[in-house]
């Protein structure tokens, strides 16, 4: 679909590239939502490091290029474009270090709390993943690239973000890159599970999961 309308663009616009089409789309995407413009210089020299060919390529695997701004979503944050927020027990409880990364380091498991970075964006280049169901061909992506899985801010912003994107009509649940911490009764918090955004739950619910077959995570390449 992506491609498609990026090949409509072209002929449209014929003397144009698809780069700088590309370009003005994501304009559009920011205005409408954020209802403001950013500087995309950044963003416009990742394209033209990677090429026409690439960006083709990429829309065959349902994927698209997109520049994240690096804005803070706070609970009181207030965007035209932004009509499905989190609910409230999500900010609580990012407040209340119940909501945290989990880092390997030498063998050992570390609970990382980033506090305001859990609801703000990251001002990164990009790859969302588009397609109906989760991409899961790392191998056809070369050269390889920084890659983790979407975060619950970016999986609740990115379907109202780009709504023309296959997945936004579908709203299919999927495992964010947070973990949630359970308190128990003698203060100690325990892993529960991964985050979880989407189903039954909609793009505001919080609630956590275990992996499963059925519930997979979705990539942010970075460019």
């Amino acid at each position: 679909m992506f491609e498609n309308r990026m090949v409509a663009a072209r002929l449209f616009f014929p003397r144009r590239g698809l780069m700088a089409d590309v370009i003005d789309k994501e304009n559009e995407f920011h205005w409408k939502f954020f209802g403001r413009k950013f500087n995309l210089r950044a963003f416009s020299n990742a394209l033209a490091n990677y090429g026409e060919s690439k960006i083709a390529f990429w829309a065959e695997l349902n994927l698209e290029p997109h520049f994240e701004p690096g804005v803070m979503m706070a609970e009181g944050a207030d965007f035209p474009g932004w009509k499905e927020k989190p609910e409230a027990s999500f900010y609580s409880a990012i407040q209340n270090k119940r909501i945290v990364e989990i880092k390997v380091e030498d063998g050992k498991i570390f609970a990382i709390f980033k506090h305001e970075l859990h609801y703000t964006l990251t001002g990164s280049s990009i790859l969302v993943d588009a397609g109906v169901s989760p991409f899961i061909d790392f191998g056809k992506i070369k050269p390889k690239l920084t890659v983790h899985p979407e975060r619950f801010i970016e999986a609740n912003v990115f379907p109202q973000l780009y709504p023309d994107m296959p997945r936004s009509s579908l709203n299919k649940a999927i495992i964010c890159k947070e973990f949630y911490l359970n308190e128990e009764n003698n203060g100690n918090k325990r892993i529960k599970g991964r985050l979880c955004i989407g189903g039954e739950s909609g793009l505001t619910g919080v609630r956590w999961c275990r992996r499963s077959p059925l519930i997979r995570s979705r990539p942010v390449f970075v460019l």
